[in-house]
């Protein structure tokens, strides 16, 4: 069977790999590169200026093992070389605060009792943690309310509730003012599972080296500067309308761009997949690799964490650093950051290489009818994948791409 996989991101490739033995199967991408948010420099991404004895990511950089079960068999399956390491989170408030996670206490300067100093004011912020997890738990019992819910409905003003806002800011590429638009119904698992996070999984050459491991492996063909024209079903084949013009014909089209990408692709939209993809919308943020720390000197701090979370003067909004030398088994002596929306902290010489992320608004009203697409995938010739049919993460990512697989036929993971 002819595939054709528009979208040459995670989704995208992952299926591309499950597919690939059984089908014969084309990759078409319309970035000059392929990977999506996974951006690797000096494999997918320019260097720069980040020096070239040096692997960092600035995109996609860790994965927790306990909710990431799939893409983990994946990994497994490729034989990609991965590590352990015990990941910490820090919050610096607009009062001048800094609030240390548990796993993060122990590294810092100092005696027991600047430490169980520490730990007493994160317990007093963690008091409202059994708040925050009973009304979730009983929110995603019932799936009908749970599907209309933003976090909004979870998340309140206490600090605690403005650290989950943060973790959110950072898990889903949102800015902090919009992160009680997400939808709970994917956003309220992920915090549960984030907050008892302690250990977490690096790949080992930087997260593009899984990607590059499928395409070492891969008998298809992939297309890169190859914005698909549009796609039509017709007589039970589907024609792509290539770059240049020419009409290709397939017997099956998976739809692994950002759904707010599918109806513009689509020339013969039925009124079912306009209800369900009208609604999308995209943004495109910039995070910065970069070497200037100066921002953790207004609060007294000389230790880093994985996930370093910054309220901005006001209060109103945040960005983060994320520390790369133990998520990138860099040498700690000359510190390295990922940052998101912390420009005017950092000294714009000393930015290593910047990159942008198109991503979708993963709201109520976009996600209204994604069981309808889970239910009816497949229909009409056309599949879906991406991380928006399930946790919006690699891992829903990953399922999204073996439901399509199991449909077709293509490779399982155990």
């Amino acid at each position: 069977m002819r595939v054709a996989i528009i979208g040459g991101g995670a989704s995208g490739l992952i299926c591309a790999h499950l597919l690939d033995r059984t089908h014969d199967v084309t990759v078409f991408e319309k970035a000059p590169v392929l990977g999506g948010h996974v951006r690797t420099p000096g494999q997918n991404a320019p260097r720069d200026r980040v020096p070239a004895h040096i692997t960092l990511d600035n995109g996609v950089i860790e994965f927790e093992p306990t909710s990431f079960v799939r893409f983990h068999q994946l990994l497994r399956a490729l034989d990609v070389e991965t590590d352990t390491i015990h990941g910490a989170t820090s919050l610096f408030l607009a009062d001048g605060r800094r609030v240390l996670s548990q796993a993060a206490i122990p590294h810092e300067s100092g005696g027991a009792l600047q430490h169980l100093a520490m730990l007493g004011q994160l317990l007093r912020i963690a008091l409202d943690d059994p708040r925050f997890r009973r009304d979730a738990l009983q929110l995603m019992s019932d799936p009908d309310a749970l599907r209309q819910a933003p976090m909004s409905q979870l998340l309140g003003t206490d600090v605690h509730c403005r650290w989950m806002r943060m973790l959110l800011m950072y898990a889903y590429s949102t800015p902090y003012e919009e992160t009680g638009d997400l939808s709970a119904q994917l956003a309220a698992p992920v915090l549960l599972h984030m907050t008892r996070a302690r250990k977490w999984t690096r790949i080992v050459g930087g997260v593009y080296s899984y990607l590059q491991r499928i395409l070492d492996r891969f008998g298809g063909t992939v297309h890169v500067n190859a914005a698909v024209r549009g796609v039509r079903r017709q007589r039970g084949e589907v024609i792509i309308e290539a770059p240049d013009g020419a009409l290709l014909p397939f017997d099956r089209v998976v739809l692994a761009a950002t759904p707010d990408q599918v109806l513009p692709l689509l020339t013969d939209a039925t009124e079912a997949e306009r209800r369900r993809f009208s609604a999308w919308r995209s943004r495109t943020i910039r995070t910065e690799l970069h070497d200037d720390f100066s921002m953790y000197a207004p609060y007294g701090a000389q230790r880093f964490t994985e996930f370093d979370l910054f309220e901005s003067p006001d209060g109103r909004g945040g960005g983060y650093n994320a520390w790369l030398n133990r998520l990138c088994d860099v040498d700690p002596a000359h510190p390295y950051g990922m940052a998101y929306n912390l420009e005017d902290r950092i000294d714009r010489g000393a930015v290593l290489q910047a990159q942008e992320h198109t991503v979708p608004c993963l709201t109520v009203d976009a996600l209204r009818y994604r069981h309808e697409v889970t239910d009816e995938n497949g229909s009409n010739q056309t599949f879906y994948a991406g991380a928006w049919l399930g946790d919006g993460l690699h891992e829903g990512a990953t399922v999204s791409a073996l439901a399509i697989s199991h449909r077709l036929g293509g490779r399982t993971l155990r």
